[in-house]
């Protein structure tokens, strides 16, 4: 513990928080803070305590409509205050754990209290139920799916879940059965939640919150993860796409294609964006980098239809001409056999050579 802090100063890691962009957990942060520099014994300039003082009322309770003191040192507090209007609570609160941060980095840390407290509810079935995601902090655990299976570790390793039908198909089913170590992810009600209202308003858990898995945002984040492996893939396909067949180049976009539409289902509306460096060379992108000193900015990528040498397809079409001018069934996309050019010839050649087979039984007869 660094020195200067109190021993009852909570301490936890971190990283996988984002105050600085989660509104769920702003609120959670700048109260740890608060309770944090409370018992802080360093050492802090008056200068930045007044600062400190300033923010912190902004945060709480938005632009100064006080009377100006007449006492000096109430007077300081009141100006101090005062430089911060307009901005809003979010940007204040924000500000507030920044200059905390400052001050001691582990002036923003806070304890998370995972494990549900004793005798907190079970389901219907007899099962635990994670108390942390009934908590406004939510749950940060790795998630089960019902054969105890981590979900991620299945996202990374079976491909045969990189579709909009498969991938769709299987967040489904998990829904259903969601869990942690701690417990299922349901609801509690607010009248069984009541006995563990101490444990939920521990600093570090910030309130009961019963859970929601429509706002649950942990299935999302975690497809992103897959999303941004399939999309860099399909980059790197695009930079070079002389290395690779059209083949290729279609299936690994279509398979882009179909994970951002599930993406979108699965997250409520929200859509993908890969970001990749600006290659354009246009007036808008040209200053853009020319206002921001030089340095680059990026743009979502773009799904490209990859090049089709229709040189390949030549034949084909003249043969699905004569097979119609025959009669026949020009159609070859549902059979199984068929795999790609060079098969779609073979089909198409066979059954003009039957037709003019039968014609010459015909006439032989």
């Amino acid at each position: 513990m660094t020195s200067g802090m109190a021993t009852d100063v909570v301490v936890a890691d971190l990283a996988h928080h984002s105050w600085e962009n989660d509104e769920d957990g702003l609120e959670v942060y700048f109260r740890a803070c608060t309770e944090n520099f409370k018992n802080f014994s360093g050492q802090v300039p008056d200068k930045i305590k007044l600062k400190i003082y300033g923010v912190y009322k902004q945060a709480t309770q938005g632009d100064n409509r006080e009377e100006k003191p007449a006492d000096d040192k109430q007077r300081a507090k009141w100006e101090e205050w005062l430089k911060f209007k307009g901005t809003t609570p979010s940007v204040a609160k924000r500000r507030y754990i920044t200059l905390l941060r400052s001050i001691d980095p582990k002036l923003i840390h806070v304890e998370v209290k995972e494990d549900p407290p004793p005798g907190f509810p079970e389901t219907a079935a007899g099962e635990p139920i994670c108390a942390r995601c009934n908590s406004h902090a939510g749950c940060d655990m790795e998630l089960w799916d019902e054969e105890g299976l981590p979900i991620t570790e299945t996202l990374n390793n079976d491909e045969s879940l990189l579709s909009y039908d498969t991938m769709i198909a299987y967040v489904r089913r998990v829904n259903l059965h969601l869990r942690c170590e701690f417990g299922r992810h349901v609801p509690v009600t607010p009248k069984e939640a009541k006995p563990f209202m101490k444990w939920f308003h521990h600093v570090g858990n910030g309130g009961f919150t019963p859970y929601n898995p429509e706002k649950d945002s942990t299935m999302p984040k975690m497809l992103d993860v897959v999303l941004s492996r399939q999309f860099k893939h399909l980059h790197m396909m695009q930079l070079a796409k002389d290395q690779y067949t059209y083949e290729e180049m279609l299936f690994q976009r279509e398979r882009c294609d179909g994970l951002a539409r599930a993406y979108k289902e699965i997250s409520g509306g929200h859509e993908y964006q890969y970001l990749v460096p600006c290659t354009r060379d246009t007036t808008h992108c040209n200053n853009r980098r020319r206002f921001n000193a030089g340095r680059n900015h990026t743009h979502p990528l773009d799904l490209e239809l990859p090049h089709v040498n229709y040189e390949l397809y030549r034949p084909v079409n003249l043969l699905r001409k004569e097979v119609t001018r025959l009669g026949l069934d020009p159609h070859t996309g549902n059979l199984p056999e068929v795999q790609d050019v060079a098969d779609r010839e073979l089909v198409l050649g066979v059954r003009i050579a039957e037709h003019q087979r039968k014609k010459f039984v015909v006439a032989e007869a």
